[in-house]
């Protein structure tokens, strides 16, 4: 106990002996009179200060029950005690501090503001005060008998000084050698502590002769300290928030982006060209596809790395991003931002390269007196990317840059920027955009992927995920399966590659769960525009130029109006349900016929043969005008399968088809103008021009003559296509049909124009064998119609009648040209309708307005004439046959009320027909 005790009171003794030399380098300090020098002299005695409050530290003497046991060997502890009374003497011999070191007593202490020592300072305070508390404080309160302050006037002796004590110091670590923690940690931890560069700059300067290891790592510390200043001066708040707002991939999808193509679909090898390729690879998609998704997931990705490092073997792999966003701050969509943001990941990924790539702001950085660097201009950005280009770096770079279309800059200088970087072997870029022009053009015959083709599968296991497995829907199953499945797969068609809209589809579905929602209001929330995407369509519709914006509008009209007809199969027989609509979409090479004619019904050309590199070429031209002008809100979409008959031949996809709308998929199939042409007209229709062009517009008569004109070409390339033939010309029929329901002038000469364009068409078709059964609705017209000088009119009377186009009928009754002087009465037409027999038909297809009309105009319900049999017959027969074999329950009020109009007419009630009583 006694020797545990002795050797408790050696440690206490030597820490009293260290107290007095710590209080005696506090009588020291340079004159004021010597400038910069006198900082440089102070931090040159505060060096080795620390140095000495590091070695207690690292003995740990101030901890009496954990202090190093080496401390317990007396040899030790006297050869420690002896260079402790040594440190003490050189601080505090008076005569050796005046003659040789040329230092000049004071009366009084000079503050000094210590450089690197005070975190331990204060430490050793604190802990010797707390040691206060277990011990009597007269253990070690052994005061200096009479204590001088020393001026130092002479450098040079100052430093020889410094140099005995620096020598002092190194016999203390000598003796007992660092175990734990090297002199080197302990010195870049004091280092990292001290506030602001300049303080660490005058350590640098003061260690460089006597001290070369504390001046290493000081030199080390300003470098961080420089690289942090430039680091931080590019920085900007937003510059990750893009990134880290896009949604995180589904954990089951995407996966095919790092696989090789397959052979269903065409795209390019992205994992081949991580690997191996060079320049720039194109993710093409339309708005809401998901392409920052793809760049987010292929970014963080693990095994992007894996793969670039077999492109980068043996030297150092640097990836770098950069999310462009429209709604966000400058930064966020300028080249400003993008060229900030690309060389902050750069430099922090390499510290190293920021002296060499960015040198004036490095200069600059180590200004300590200038509190923020000036960004870099211009010029210096791009040289600091010629030079990464260069093989001044021993580094490879890949870009990820997303969201190129909301550059808000001039897209050439952004096209410029890309393929510069891009130019380099030591650079590859991953790009992401709508196909708009500018981007379409610069990128289209690089490496490319089109998003919307390869993500129906991603969708659908999403759907699957989301919505099949929901506890709800297997309920829902046990009771209406085909509704449920028909939603399910509704929602991967309706989707058509847009990654957003179904995912707001399913979050509304998800709250018509938790609601316990019926099928049908379920399918409500599917055909419904989720409200979140307005704010798309507005910054989409914002873009398009204002001399585009009326033809934007006739165009998404047109793709509306399209999409209102209902969904019905071909030779539907009433009362039969409707199902599968008549064809998807809109053919590319129609709307290009009539667009380059302004949609202009009136300048719509006449029919001619188009060749195969004409029609072409027409596509091709819509195309690139719908990329430039629309914004994503039109594009052509190249549909596959057996049932999609393309008119140009595609060059790069044979089967590539139909035209669509960016849109058509957010609207209720239901109304004729959807939201997304409601927003159209809130945007632009305080224009009254725009008021005026789309007042008279009527999309239905532009459909109508796309779809018959089309019917003719399908007839002059190569062999006739007849199942094409019937079906565009059924689809012209019914557009006709609708155009009646918003009647105007403009509309008035649909029927005319659709009359001369069907014995056109007649005229090609009549030589075709089987002509009779493979084109009934030509066949019926030749039979009769007899051509003469009122051909046009006498077709067009019919058509109006049969379609039930009471509008159009009644302007034809007004101009007095209803009229019909054929076999056939008018009358009998709307009851058996001949001509259009074989159209889909929409509930009971007798109209009673149309014969309300007629028998108005004067029409006899009792008129004889030779029916299709031969045998007489008058138009009140042919409706009693009608309701004898065409009856149905559900269609009893409408066939009451056409039988009330016969019978007012003085329809013959006593006629007799065969089956009826």
């Amino acid at each position: 106990m006694a020797e545990a005790v002795g050797v408790a009171l050696g440690a206490l003794a030597l820490l009293s002996a260290f107290k007095d030399c710590i209080d005696l380098f506090s009588t020291i300090s340079a004159a004021k009179s010597l400038g910069v020098d006198c900082e440089i002299l102070n931090t040159k005695l505060d060096i080795e200060k620390t140095l000495l409050l590091q070695w207690i530290d690292r003995v740990r003497l101030l901890d009496p029950s954990d202090y190093d046991r080496r401390l317990d060997d007396l040899r030790i502890n006297k050869a420690v005690s002896s260079i402790l009374t040594s440190i003490r003497l050189l601080l505090s011999d008076s005569a050796n501090l005046q003659n040789r070191y040329g230092m000049k007593p004071v009366e009084r202490e000079t503050a000094i503001i210590p450089t690197i020592s005070w975190p331990r300072m204060n430490q050793f305070m604190q802990e010797l005060e707390n040691l206060s508390l277990r011990y009597h404080a007269s253990l070690w309160s052994w005061p200096i008998k009479q204590r001088f302050y020393w001026v130092v006037r002479n450098k040079e002796k100052f430093s020889g000084f410094v140099q005995q004590l620096s020598s002092f110091v190194s016999k203390l670590n000598a003796v007992i050698p660092a175990i734990q923690e090297p002199v080197d940690v302990m010195t870049r931890k004091d280092l990292e502590s001290i506030q602001n560069l300049r303080q660490v700059q005058l350590v640098l300067e003061a260690a460089k002769k006597h001290e070369t290891g504390v001046a290493d790592l000081a030199q080390k510390n300003i470098s961080q300290r420089c690289q942090e200043r430039v680091l931080e001066r590019l920085w900007y708040r937003m510059i990750d928030e893009r990134k880290n707002n896009v949604a995180e991939a589904h954990f089951k999808i995407l996966q095919w982006a790092l696989h090789p193509p397959t052979p269903e679909v065409d795209w390019d090898d992205l994992s081949e060209w991580l690997r191996s390729g060079s320049g720039i690879y194109w993710v093409s998609g339309k708005a809401g596809s998901g392409k920052s998704t793809l760049m987010k997931y292929l970014y963080q990705h693990p095994e992007i790395q894996t793969l670039l490092e077999t492109w980068v073997p043996g030297r150092r792999l640097v990836m770098a991003n950069f999310f462009f966003w429209h709604h966000g701050t400058p930064e966020q969509k300028t080249h400003e931002g993008l060229s900030r943001g690309l060389l902050y990941h750069v430099l922090e990924a390499d510290h190293s390269l920021i002296p060499r790539i960015l040198p004036t702001m490095w200069r600059e950085a180590h200004d300590a007196g200038k509190a923020n660097l000036e960004l870099p201009s211009p010029g210096e950005i791009a040289e600091a990317f010629s030079k990464l280009k260069s093989e001044i770096t021993k580094d490879k770079f890949c870009f990820f840059i997303d969201g190129l279309d909301e550059y808000a800059g001039n897209p050439m200088t952004g096209i410029a920027f890309i393929n510069s970087l891009a130019s380099s072997g030591n650079i590859k870029v991953l790009v992401s955009s709508r196909p708009t022009p500018a981007w379409v053009q610069a990128f289209s015959s690089r490496p490319k992927v089109q998003l919307q083709d390869l993500t129906r599968d991603d969708i659908k296991t999403y759907v699957d995920d989301a919505i099949g497995s929901h506890p709800h829907v297997q309920d829902l199953m046990t009771m209406e399966p085909q509704i449920i499945q028909r939603i399910l797969e509704d929602l991967v068609d309706k989707a058509s590659g847009v990654f957003l809209w179904v995912v707001l589809a399913c979050r509304s579905l998800l709250e018509g769960f938790a609601a316990f929602d019926s099928p049908n209001e379920l399918q409500q929330r599917v055909d419904e525009l989720p409200p979140e995407l307005d704010s798309l369509f507005k910054h989409m519709l914002n873009k398009i130029e204002p001399r585009y914006q009326v033809q934007a509008a006739k165009l998404l009209r047109i793709c509306y109006q399209r999409k209102a007809y209902p969904e019905v199969e071909p030779h539907t027989r009433i009362g039969s349900p409707l199902s599968v609509c008549i064809s998807e979409g809109i053919y590319t090479l129609g709307l290009a016929l009539v667009d380059e004619h302004d949609l202009d019904m009136r300048r719509v050309p006449s029919l001619r043969p188009l060749s195969l590199e004409e029609k072409r070429m027409r596509c091709k031209m819509l195309e690139a005008r719908m990329r430039s002008r629309y914004c994503g809100l039109l594009e052509v979409h190249r549909s596959k399968g057996r049932n999609y008959r393309c008119f140009c031949g595609h060059i790069s996809m044979p089967t590539g088809r139909s035209f669509r709308t960016g849109t058509d998929r957010y609207r209720n199939a239901t109304t004729i103008n959807g939201p997304v042409d409601g927003l159209v007209d809130s945007m632009f229709g305080d224009s009254g021009a725009f008021k005026s062009q789309m007042t008279t517009f009527d999309a239905n008569g532009v459909l109508s003559r796309m779809n018959l004109y089309l019917a003719y070409v399908s007839t002059t390339d190569g062999p006739v296509k007849t199942t094409q033939v019937n079906e565009l010309t059924r689809e012209a029929l019914l557009c006709a049909k609708y155009a009646d329901e918003a009647f105007s002038e403009a509309t008035a000469s649909i029927l005319y124009s659709f009359s001369q364009m069907t014995f056109d068409l007649i005229k090609s078709l009549c030589k075709e064998v089987g002509f009779a059964d493979d084109f009934p609705f030509f066949a019926e017209v030749k039979k009769h119609v007899r051509p003469s000088e009122k051909a046009n009119g006498q077709l067009a009377s019919v058509l109006a009648v049969e379609l039930g186009m009471v509008n159009m009928a009644e302007h034809m009754g007004t101009l007095g040209i209803l009229s019909y002087t054929q076999k056939t009465p008018l009358l009998s037409h709307a009851i058996d309708r001949p001509f259009s027999s074989w159209l889909p038909s929409f509930g009971l297809d007798v109209s009673p307005d149309m014969v309300a009309l007629l028998l108005s105009k004067g029409f006899d319900p009792n008129m004889t004439f030779t029916g299709s049999s031969c045998a007489q017959t008058t138009p009140w027969k042919c409706w009693l046959l009608y309701m004898q074999y065409s009856f149905d329950l559900r269609s009893a009020s409408i066939a009451a009320e056409v039988t009330e109009l016969f019978l007012k007419a003085s329809a013959d009630v006593d006629v007799q027909v065969p089956g009826i009583v």
